[in-house]
């Protein structure tokens, strides 16, 4: 369904692109790498040809991510044990060049040309058993590789394929990733030019250093925002899943569920996020031990292992969600959002009223009162005020503030966001030229000092 919403979008010009320059030769690792345990479960090999250094460019994660998931699920989906499924990564001149490889039934000459047409459906061939009775069997609702070459094609490229009846199928995907392609209104991660706030200039927060430690090592983020302790040994997933949380959350990272015990005794996450399948102390031991010390502090288990039995096992030691590989950055960020709702829902912030300085927020009736002042707030107000409330003396950097108040869908605009506060301050501070409830960090955020 949502896969036909997709293409409809795309059919009236409704589907945008979302460019952020990065590198995108970690971000393709990243999402390969994350099919590392089906591949070990259907003992089928995975090898990945990346370029050593860092390939820079500009493109849409979300669209790419879709693209190659699609690929290497269908190239799972018909390689069999003892067989092997490649991800080759190359580029030049403003192109990718992504090649999905296998060596698994292949594809009928004759259907090659009509692959990419919406709801047509492959008929492949098997090797008869009681499961599958005959031995060709239609696969697919014929949506899935439609889809792909459409968001190629938007992405500036397209996908071919090569296949061969009992030797395999090769996918190879070209994408644009040279910033000219892209409209200004398409790059998201363009530094937005200073915005006088009271009388100063707003500038981003410089980039900051990966801090390494015995052990484990910490992505730094600004102060204020949800701890989250992340356990994985799969370095490639580990980094990819502590990328797509930057700026949402503080993340520690360990790669295996003993440290992450450890560092859980040491810091009190709000999150702990923990793959099932780990050395040292499984996902389960670590759930367990966790419970044993807290029983506050939100778990969410990845595996695999997608049988209902291992998921029940991990909701009954304690966990609180549990997400199947391979996953999607939008899936994590939804479901640890929809964990932070339930902890918010239990939370002083939702009180039906608080204080900042002289003020009193009545949040049922959407205002606020200064002695015998009247102010009246909008429901987004209530939620930037609130926010401040609940990280009294912690800053709170544009990312959050636009999570609580217009939620993660919201293509994140730092420009909208100060303008919001600008605009707020003018009703709720006695000077807003020099603001004392909402104080201005600069190359940081916001900060509420009682």
């Amino acid at each position: 369904v949502n896969q036909l919403l997709e293409l409809s979008k795309l059919e009236s010009g409704k589907l945008s692109l979302k460019a952020a320059e990065g590198d995108l030769s970690r971000f393709i690792a990243a999402v390969a790498w994350s099919f590392e345990s089906l591949a070990i479960r259907q003992q089928v090999g995975l090898h990945a040809n990346f370029p050593e250094r860092p390939l820079m460019g500009y493109f849409d994660q979300d669209k790419v991510e879709k693209i190659l998931v699609n690929l290497m699920s269908n190239a799972f989906k018909f390689t069999g044990e003892g067989g092997a499924v490649a991800v080759t990564l190359e580029a030049a001149n403003g192109t990718a060049r992504i090649v999905v490889s296998d060596t698994g039934i292949g594809i009928p000459a004759e259907q090659l040309p009509f692959l990419f047409d919406r709801f047509y459906q492959a008929r492949v061939q098997v090797t008869p058993s009681p499961a599958h009775g005959d031995k060709e069997r239609v696969e697919g609702a014929g949506i899935g590789l439609a889809l792909a070459r459409e968001l190629a094609v938007l992405h500036g490229g397209g996908i071919s394929v090569e296949s061969k009846e009992g030797k395999g199928t090769i996918f190879t995907v070209t994408l644009t990733i040279s910033k000219d392609f892209f409209k200004e209104e398409e790059i998201v991660s363009a530094p937005a030019p200073p915005l006088a706030t009271s009388g100063h200039e707003v500038t981003p927060a410089p980039a900051a250093p990966l801090l390494q430690h015995s052990g484990f090592h910490i992505a730094p983020h600004t102060s204020g925002m949800p701890l989250v302790l992340l356990a994985e040994d799969n370095p490639e997933l580990r980094s990819y899943i502590s990328d797509t949380l930057e700026g949402h959350c503080q993340v520690i990272e360990v790669e295996n569920g003993k440290l992450a015990f450890d560092k859980a005794l040491q810091t009190t996450p709000d999150l702990v996020i923990t793959d099932l399948m780990m050395p040292v102390m499984d996902g389960y031991e670590l759930c367990k031990a966790i419970r044993k010390q807290d029983t506050e502090t939100a778990i969410i288990m990845l595996s695999a292992k997608n049988a209902e039995i291992d998921k029940v096992v991990g909701l009954e030691l304690g966990a609180d969600d549990f997400i199947s590989k391979p996953f999607g950055a939008r899936e994590v960020i939804a479901r640890i959002h929809a964990i932070m709702r339930r902890g918010q829902a239990k939370s002083k912030a939702n009180d039906s009223q608080f204080s900042l300085s002289d003020l009193t927020i009545d949040v049922a009736a959407q205002r606020a009162f200064r002695h015998k002042e009247v102010i009246e707030l909008s429901s987004r107000d209530i939620k930037i005020l609130q926010l401040f409330h609940q990280h009294q003396g912690q800053v709170i950097n544009r990312n959050m503030i636009s999570d609580f108040a217009w939620g993660h869908d919201y293509l994140f605009n730092s420009r909208a966001i100060d303008q919001h506060i600008f605009q707020l301050r003018k009703r709720i501070e006695l000077n807003p030229q020099e603001p004392q409830i909402i104080k201005t960090i600069h190359g940081e955020g916001y900060r509420y000092e009682k």
